[in-house]
C-alpha cells in the first residue's frame, strides 16, 4: 500500500476511533491519546500505528494526579499480548477501515474497560503487587488523604494534552 494512502486510513481510523469513544466519555486530547477524567486519575487509550505497515497498537493505562514522574507511563495492558484475538491491521479498500476500528473497540471493552474497571477497587489499587501505583503509593495515599500537589494534577494534564 502507498504510504500516503496508508497514512490517510490511519487518520481515518483514529477519527472513527473517536466517534466510537465519546459516548464512553472520552476525548481526544493527543492525536494519539484518547482520555477521560476520574476522580484521582486521567484513564487513557494510546493507539500507536506501526511504521512497519498499516497495523496498530493499543495501550490501556492510567495517568494518576500524584504522579511525578516527567512523561506518559504506559502502565496498562497492550494489544500485542492479545494478537491472536484481535486484528488491529487495515488495508484497502476503506471498507478495512471500519473492521479495523471494529476490531479496536473489542479489545478496549473486552480487555481495557475491565483493566480500568480493576484499578477502581482501592484494595486492589493499594494491595496487588502490580498496581499502577506502586511506584508512587505514598503519594497516592497522601493524595487520597486530601494533600495534593497542584502542579503533579497540572503536569498530568500537560501530557495527556487536556486543556479545560
Amino acid at each position: 500500500m502507498d504510504k500516503v494512502v496508508e497514512k490517510k486510513y490511519a487518520n481515518q481510523v483514529k477519527s472513527e476511533l473517536l466517534k466510537n469513544l465519546k459516548p464512553y466519555g472520552f476525548k481526544r486530547t493527543k492525536p494519539t491519546f484518547y482520555t477521560r477524567l476520574k476522580e484521582d486519575r486521567i484513564e487513557f487509550i494510546h493507539i500507536h500505528k506501526f511504521s512497519f505497515g498499516p497495523s496498530f497498537r493499543v495501550h490501556i493505562g492510567a495517568r494518576f494526579y500524584c504522579d511525578s514522574f516527567e512523561a506518559v507511563a504506559l502502565n496498562g495492558i497492550d494489544s500485542d499480548g492479545f494478537r491472536r484475538k484481535y486484528n488491529l491491521s487495515y488495508g484497502s479498500p476503506e471498507e478495512s477501515v471500519v473492521k479495523c476500528v471494529e476490531e479496536i473497540m473489542k479489545f478496549i471493552r473486552c480487555e481495557g474497560f475491565r483493566w480500568f474497571e480493576d484499578w477502581m477497587d482501592p484494595i486492589e489499587l493499594l494491595d496487588d503487587e502490580d498496581s499502577p501505583i506502586i511506584r508512587f503509593k505514598n503519594e497516592y495515599l497522601k493524595f487520597q488523604a486530601g494533600e495534593y500537589d497542584i502542579e503533579k494534577v497540572t503536569l498530568s494534564r500537560m501530557l495527556l494534552g487536556i486543556k479545560d
